[in-house]
């Protein structure tokens, strides 16, 4: 299998959704999605899930994400139709013995629509 090299860089679009428990997030490219209580948490969830994945994918012998199918198209409809950009650098979560690849997450916030 391949591994991820450090050097690699993935370009990730995410959906930050909020609701009346939480937050959530929604990454475009490969269907992953996290919850939170806050913005705050949220931000630091998508860094741990997405680290995660980078860290059992080295683990397993393969390429971060290989297999995972992008998002319902209803999720990157929102985040195209959506003016509302957020950025936060990131929260450094590192993995033991593990170099990281480079991940630049666009995210965006799901506008509210009223019914």
């Amino acid at each position: 299998g391949r591994r991820a090299r450090s050097t690699e860089i993935y370009k990730l679009g995410v959906l930050f959704i909020e609701d009346s428990v939480g937050w959530s997030a929604q990454v475009l490219e490969y269907d992953i999605a996290t919850q939170a209580d806050t913005l705050q948490a949220l931000f630091y969830e998508v860094e741990r899930i997405l680290v995660a994945y980078v860290a059992l994918a080295a683990e397993e012998g393969h390429r971060p994400f290989e297999g995972i199918p992008r998002a319902p198209e209803k999720y990157w409809e929102v985040f195209k139709a959506s003016q509302i950009s957020m950025e936060r650098p990131p929260i450094g979560i590192k993995a033991r013995g593990l170099r990281l690849p480079r991940i630049e997450k666009e995210i965006r916030l799901a506008e509210i629509v009223a019914a």
